[in-house]
């Protein structure tokens, strides 16, 4: 088998082995970023492996074990396979389930001769939004977007800042207002925010009257994409949401696309970022070999 069969549980240490194999990759989906790996760890029990130079992501739940895509180089389909089969040999009994798998892994199969099933998860898909319209909400299609903001211009006396530890006070408030309890949203949050610079995360907290109202946080997803990972506003304050993203992505450069993450099936979630306008989606299937 393998050099390095065994599996490893994700911690904050792997960042490096981790996040340069996902860059090399050019990831698309949201949920491959090291700090979504590395915030929802404990509850996804996300461990790792590396087959044949091939990354593999696991989340582990009971006795079953999810995978993801292998992560590599496809232009090596001879290593992919080998990749594959050695991960067959590691299950042993158990099935052979990937999930949130992007199309270009798919097509692979389709051209193989391995024996598999896969089915797209529209609740999984990635949103992508055009950088440039939402940055400058110039023409028709952004026009409610901006008349959200102009409004919370003209009716709030703000500011917004760039986040850093001295805001991390603020955010948790902001957060008080969405949960009563600690739950796994807000350990992935208070995760985050314990290691913010070492994930190379960026974010912004928007103040009226210099109270808290609405954060931010994102990050580079890939070459040409930002990825937002966590956006909590006081819906107390009209337009809190396009106003603190507005201001958010004003200084981010290089970027082509913003991927909203998924909807989760959730109809108001799904009715937002539709209202957003996306101009494509990161399809993402579940992939069995049999």
């Amino acid at each position: 088998m393998a050099k390095k069969a065994e599996m490893k549980k994700l911690d904050i240490e792997d960042k490096k082995v981790i996040k340069g194999r996902l860059t090399d990759f050019q990831i698309q989906a949201s949920e491959l970023s090291f700090t979504n790996l590395y915030a929802w760890r404990n509850k996804y029990q996300f461990h790792y492996m590396i087959l044949n130079d091939f990354l593999w992501l696991v989340n582990i739940k009971e006795d079953i074990y999810y995978l993801s895509q292998p992560i590599g180089n496809y232009e090596d389909i001879e290593g992919l396979y080998q990749s594959i089969n050695f991960m067959k040999d590691y299950l042993k009994d158990r099935p052979f389930i990937m999930k949130k798998v992007e199309e270009k892994f798919v097509d692979i199969l389709m051209k193989s001769s391995l024996s598999s099933t896969f089915k797209a998860i529209r609740d999984d898909y990635d949103y992508l939004y055009d950088y440039t319209g939402m940055k400058e909400l110039s023409g028709k299609t952004y026009r409610k977007k901006k008349n959200h903001i102009n409004q919370f211009l003209k009716k709030y006396t703000w500011h917004y800042e760039v986040m850093s530890e001295k805001n991390f006070a603020d955010v948790k408030r902001i957060c008080d207002l969405w949960f009563d309890d600690v739950n796994d949203e807000k350990m992935a949050l208070d995760d985050v925010l314990d290691h913010f610079d070492y994930l190379d995360v960026t974010g912004g907290v928007l103040y009226v009257e210099n109270k808290p109202v609405s954060f931010i946080i994102g990050e580079r997803l890939n070459q040409d994409t930002l990825v937002i990972h966590f956006e909590k506003g006081d819906n107390n304050y009209h337009g809190v949401y396009p106003m603190v993203f507005h201001e958010y992505i004003q200084d981010k450069l290089g970027f082509k696309y913003i991927n909203r993450e998924q909807d989760l099936g959730i109809p108001g979630l799904r009715k937002s970022k539709l209202s957003y306008h996306p101009v494509d989606f990161v399809k993402k299937y579940n992939v069995t070999i049999i």
